[in-house]
């Protein structure tokens, strides 16, 4: 207290006897608003993580929809093409019935399976429009 001074100090709605009562209560209350602004920059973090955790969760969403409907064409194909002896394959985006089971390549004998992995061979028999390998249009 100042000597010799009967001053009543006001702060808003709070009255203080004495400055240094006055500054201890601004004191105490700078430290509750450095702690509250604390804890809203860890709120702010949080959220900012869980923002980019949703949005990630949502990318990832959006690739496994992507994927489910690719698979359901496929799927589709292969119902409406179950014909014995017809192996599907899958060229430059395009579905292929390759008929028949045994095929000449090269002078080495090669069945459906082992023809429907071999990519040269295939996009050869696309460009000759061969009669074994037929573009399906469903």
């Amino acid at each position: 207290m100042i000597p010799g001074a009967n001053l009543i100090y006001k702060m808003a709605d709070k009255k203080f006897e004495s400055l240094e009562e006055a500054i201890a209560y601004i004191k105490e209350q700078n430290e509750k608003l450095t702690s509250a602004n604390a804890s809203k920059k860890a709120a702010e973090d949080a959220l900012k993580i869980a923002n980019e955790e949703l949005e990630n969760a949502k990318a990832e969403n959006q690739s496994s929809i992507e994927i489910i409907a690719e698979l359901g064409k496929k799927l589709h194909i292969l119902e409406n093409n179950k014909e014995e002896n017809t192996t599907i394959v899958e060229l430059d985006g395009k579905h292929y019935k390759l008929l028949g089971n045994r095929f000449i390549v090269k002078g080495e004998e090669l069945n459906a399976e082992q023809l429907s992995k071999n990519t040269a061979e295939l996009e050869r028999m696309v460009k000759i429009k061969s009669g074994s390998l037929v573009e399906i249009t469903e």
